[in-house]
């Protein structure tokens, strides 16, 4: 199995290419923007947390939103989807580790009860 990590931002700086980063494993892509989690591929769509996030003032990060806008390209030909965090880390311990529904859901911290 391929693991390898990449800057998914064509930056002009090397010391600027640890913001976004990509990590590879073999065919699923985990993207990061200072270390946050922001999306997961799969080889048919990507993930991408519905999360917004923030500076020290409470104002949206515009290199973090421009990190998210990014990956998939412009014109990408995978669909797109925005979940919550949460979710986003169910899917990456169900397809990604294989683990099951309940392991991946208790790995991800998510407490689902029924509703009558």
């Amino acid at each position: 199995m391929r693991i390898e990590t990449s800057c998914y931002i064509d930056y002009k700086s090397d010391a600027s290419k640890w913001k976004a980063q990509c990590i590879t494993i073999g065919d699923f892509k985990l993207y990061f923007t200072y270390g946050k989690l922001l999306a997961f591929e799969t080889p048919d769509v990507i993930y991408k947390t519905e999360k917004v996030f923030t500076n020290d003032r409470g104002v949206p990060s515009m290199t973090s939103s421009g990190h998210k806008y990014s990956i998939g390209g412009y014109r990408g030909t995978k669909s797109i989807k925005y979940v919550d965090d949460k979710l986003l880390k169910i899917l990456i311990c169900s397809q990604l580790l294989k683990q099951p529904f309940e392991e991946a859901k208790s790995n991800a911290n998510f407490y689902c009860k029924r509703v009558h």
